[in-house]
């Protein structure tokens, strides 16, 4: 309790200046070439004196060091020429099937391995390490591990030439064996390794394989550029920086750690906040000069990524990816389970690795480049559309209510009834709001955690069917859509209507639950039985005329699960999902919005809630960057997360601008100190009297963005100097965003501090 108060004071201290903010200032000038420029206003002395974070300690992005680069490892000696095309030559070392490729337009090597690696300051191990092309980890029938390498003395490389490069089988000394598989595609290539050549005995047994982990690695600060991970938004980390120390190596599995499996650790500060929800990553050597830009095609649910910078183990930059296949867990030994004992995954996750390589080159050697190159991806692979929907440029959503937990029973705490999100967008409406996604949350029977995964019928502290029916066709009279939210994973409690093997056991037979220590416990269905709760809800959605929906959980929870006589890997678990939302969008919802999709949903979205707008902001981490946004814009619209909940509100409404994302708001009639004692008492602000004007204000100004980029894709986006940062769209709009407090010139005109420009059809 005294913890929930102490959050409670220093939130409502730091609302005092968050709801006074104004955006109203705003001119129009005109350039020399005539052409349109609009700058809006937003400092103000309130927000000044409350910067961000990153302003206060004074890491704005800086530009990039332009200066060029030669190949840190352009050695072809020991290589034999293995196959080329018109644009690519692949080379191979035969012993160590390491491999260099040149890039035949710009002249450039990118190298598996490291030249005259014996001179570096490496032992045996890291140079085993550096040079294998495959490592792996094994354990024998005692569950005890060892490391084998290709260089070990007993192992055995059987090499066969092919038309695009080379297949190997390789027979570790444990006589655990692989086939790897390297090929070259126009001015891209691949790194195969086909789940059916994995070979093992009862005494070796695979557990972790490592492929070609220094390809694209980096001496210390030798050249400039960078390495990306996919990390929330997109993370940057620089060569020339060596500011900041890395303790531990970067470790994070893509879609987020496995809850299926036990770990055998306690989480730690080294891990991940952000889910890495799209599985690519890259290189840079030299900005907009070279770049290697990789997809993982098949395997990403069992692999994570791995960075070191330089000074951490080695002087060597280097990020790769580990693949899993079989994981550590704690097996309790007595019923309390307070006795437990390591063990090991049994049965071996099956996948084929396959990694695409595309090489990069001049302006599109960045993570612009690479951002637009997945963008050309998933549009091949009809993962995103054409048809691009448009949605209003402002999301409100609205709590119904929540559970309060009392000691013999539970009371209900009404935050919204249904017939008051009516007033509140009639009152928007009236002072100039014309557009606006509407989502309705916590209206299950019991509140917003009260019977999850159960939801109908709609809690009678918040309204009938018949409202809820009359409000959302009076919305649709003034053009605004309601959008139900929805979960089909966090289960709150044991409800009498799902049976228990529908709640996923992990590996080690016990039920998965989260919140234990404090809150209300939760645990998550199986997607097997998510989809046949959807069945049942279908009827009922149709009944309240709930044919917009919000997905929540569901769209970013992947999980392995061992249910007894129904067990399922997170690739079937993922196709289970995958078929879930794809019956939801095709049989309930005419329109569906997902909070933060993992990549292999996002062609069922028709927004995407909840984007993140940063990283997990680890301090060797040196730029944050929109890669997510560049990837989607111009064909899915995305929302910020609240605006409520950020300190600054004029920083925050300059980065929507700079990534093109779309303001969001939560939202409530009743004050949310009620809500003190429940589940949803991370809600401080959200009043819609203290939220109104803000509402309109950033609305307001997000509107002319959205209008001046519609449909438009963002081509570039450039550091012009510490703080000022240029967005170039497709259609040739230029916005400008100025992070300083003094004013910039530009050859776009002016733009003031804490403040943007939109220069329409550039100049």
């Amino acid at each position: 309790m005294y913890k929930k108060l102490t959050m409670l004071f220093v939130c409502v201290g730091m609302l005092s200046s968050v709801t006074l903010a104004a955006y109203a200032n705003e001119n129009v000038k005109e350039d020399a070439s005539t052409k349109e420029t609009e700058t809006i206003q937003t400092n103000t002395d309130e927000q000044t004196e409350n910067l961000d974070k990153i302003t206060e300690e004074g890491t704005l992005e800086t530009p990039y060091d332009m200066s060029e680069v030669e190949s840190p490892n352009p050695s072809l000696d020991n290589f034999e020429l293995i196959a080329e095309n018109e644009a690519t030559a692949l080379y191979l070392e035969n012993d160590t099937l390491a491999f260099k490729v040149l890039n035949k337009e710009t002249n450039y090597i990118w190298s598996s391995t490291i030249d005259n690696i014996e001179e570096e300051n490496l032992n045996d191990t890291w140079q085993s390490f550096a040079r294998s092309a495959v490592s792996i980890t094994s354990v024998n029938g005692n569950n005890k591990e060892q490391t084998e390498y290709i260089l070990d003395e007993k192992t055995q490389v059987d090499v066969t030439k092919t038309d695009k490069g080379f297949s190997a089988v390789i027979t570790f000394p444990s006589s655990i064996q692989v086939t790897l598989k390297v090929e070259i595609e126009n001015s891209s290539f691949s790194v195969v390794i086909p789940e059916e050549s994995i070979k093992e005995t009862d005494e070796a047994r695979l557990k972790n394989l490592s492929l070609y982990p220094f390809l694209g690695a980096t001496k210390q600060q030798e050249i400039s550029g960078y390495q990306f991970i996919p990390d929330g938004s997109g993370a940057l980390l620089r060569f020339d920086d060596d500011t900041a120390r890395m303790d531990y190596p970067y470790r994070a599995r893509f879609y987020g750690e496995d809850s299926g499996i036990v770990k055998s650790k306690a989480l730690t500060d080294e891990e991940a906040a952000h889910n890495l929800s799209l599985p690519v990553y890259g290189y840079v050597h030299g900005v907009n000069q070279n770049g290697l830009f990789t997809i993982v095609e098949s395997g990403a649910p069992y692999s994570e990524i791995v960075a070191q910078k330089a000074g951490l183990s080695t002087e060597f930059n280097w990020l790769t990816t580990e693949y899993i296949f079989r994981s550590e867990y704690r097996q309790p030994t007595s019923r309390s389970g307070a006795q437990a004992i390591d063990s090991i995954q049994d049965k071996r996750n099956q996948f084929d690795i396959k990694l695409h390589f595309e090489l990069l080159k001049e302006d599109s050697a960045s993570y612009v480049g690479m951002a637009k190159m997945y963008q050309k991806y998933l549009l091949e692979h009809n993962i995103l559309k054409e048809d691009k929907k448009e949605t209003p440029p402002v999301r409100l959503e609205f709590l119904g209510g929540e559970k309060e937990e009392g000691l013999f029973w539970d009371s209900y705490i009404t935050m919204t009834p249904i017939m008051d999100v009516y007033d509140h967008v009639q009152s928007l409406k009236e002072k100039g709001l014309s557009e606006a996604m509407l989502v309705y949350r916590g209206w299950y029977d019991g509140g917003a955690t009260g019977s999850l995964p159960s939801k109908f019928p709609i809690d009678s502290h918040l309204g009938k069917k018949d409202e809820v029916i009359e409000v959302k066709d009076q919305l649709g009279q003034l053009g605004f859509d309601l959008h139900f939210q929805t979960d089909y994973t966090r289960a709150y409690h044991r409800p009498t209507k799902i049976e228990n093997n529908e709640f996923i056991e992990q590996i080690n037979a016990n039920t998965l639950m989260f919140n234990q220590e404090e809150g209300t416990p939760y645990s998550y269905l199986l997607p097997q039985g998510a989809h046949d709760l959807l069945e049942k809800d279908k009827d009922e959605y149709e009944k309240y005329g709930m044919t917009n929906l919000a997905l929540k959980n569901t769209p970013q929870a992947l999980f392995s699960s061992y249910n007894k006589g129904n067990r399922h890997s997170r690739d079937e678990n993922m196709l289970e999902t995958i078929e879930l939302i794809e019956d939801m969008k095709k049989n309930t919802a005419d329109d569906l919005a997902l909070y933060e999709p993992n990549s292999y949903l996002w062609q069922l979205m028709d927004s995407y809630l909840d984007i993140p707008m940063d990283n997990s902001n680890y301090i060797y981490m040196t730029d944050n960057v929109p890669f997510i946004q560049i990837v989607l814009k111009g064909y899915v619209d995305y929302y910020a997360p609240f605006s409520n909940f950020v300190p600054n509100q004029n920083e925050h409404l300059l980065k929507m601008v700079e990534y093109g994302a779309y303001p969001s708001f939560y939202l409530t009639t009743e004050d949310p100190y009620k809500l003190i004692e429940t589940e949803s008492n991370n809600l401080y602000t959200s009043e819609f009297e203290n939220w109104e004007a803000s509402v309109l204000n950033q609305y307001k100004e997000i509107k002319k963005v959205a209008e001046a980029t519609e449909k438009a894709t963002i081509v570039n986006r450039e550091i012009v100097e510490e703080g000022l940062i240029k967005v170039t769209y497709s259609n040739d709009t230029v916005i400008q965003v100025n992070y300083q407090e003094e004013a910039a010139e530009t050859a776009h005109g002016t733009v003031d501090g804490k403040s943007f420009t939109i220069t329409k059809g550039g100049v």
